[in-house]
């Protein structure tokens, strides 16, 4: 005899599980958030650690000398991202949250990687997308948010120096300097 199946999609989610997830993107709602942290990352040491707070979390991952590790949350005990990650010698705020309906919204995790990066000094990543040139012919990005980027100096053997756009408008002016990691699609268009 057959096991039988619960109503399931190929994901594995059942409909609560999708109302669940609908749920934690839903900013109407009150939300429950639980930090953690990550150590020795696909390593037979591999470990996690659940704090009750943000600033512990972040005393936890700023305490591990490992080579891979990871911070991270997890939303409504359904939906969960790493904020920042250290890997092969490199440390970088995530963008997955970005990506995702249940956190690229939410404030709560804005102001913590915010938090984080003040307490780590961590390089944000940004992965660019070129969309064209602007009436200066300079090179016109979008992050995976939206927004609009522009490279005010696109010299080839110089590093990137990006700003925002005015207004997020694809002609508007230069408006914020960005500091970041930063990753071209599908590739950085210089003069």
């Amino acid at each position: 005899m057959k096991p039988e199946k619960q109503n399931q999609t190929p994901c594995g989610l059942t409909p609560l599980g999708r109302q669940k997830l609908r749920d934690a993107a839903d900013h109407s709602k009150p939300h429950a958030y639980e930090w953690y942290v990550f150590q020795d990352i696909n390593a037979p040491e591999e470990r996690m650690e659940r704090t009750p707070s943000l600033e512990a979390a972040i005393r936890a991952y700023a305490n591990l000398d490992c080579a891979g590790k990871r911070l991270g949350v997890t939303k409504d005990g359904i939906a969960a991202v790493d904020l920042i990650i250290r890997h092969d010698g490199r440390e970088w705020i995530s963008e997955d949250r970005l990506k995702l309906d249940s956190f690229k919204s939410d404030q709560v995790v804005a102001a913590a990687v915010a938090e984080i990066r003040k307490a780590t000094g961590a390089a944000m990543r940004l992965t660019l997308t070129l969309l064209g040139r602007d009436s200066w012919s300079r090179p016109v990005y979008e992050g995976l948010n939206g927004s609009l980027y522009v490279d005010v100096a696109p010299i080839a053997d110089r590093p990137p120096d990006i700003c925002t756009k005015y207004r997020n408008a694809f002609d508007g002016e230069p408006d914020m300097p960005v500091h970041a990691d930063f990753t071209f699609v599908p590739c950085r268009d210089t003069w």
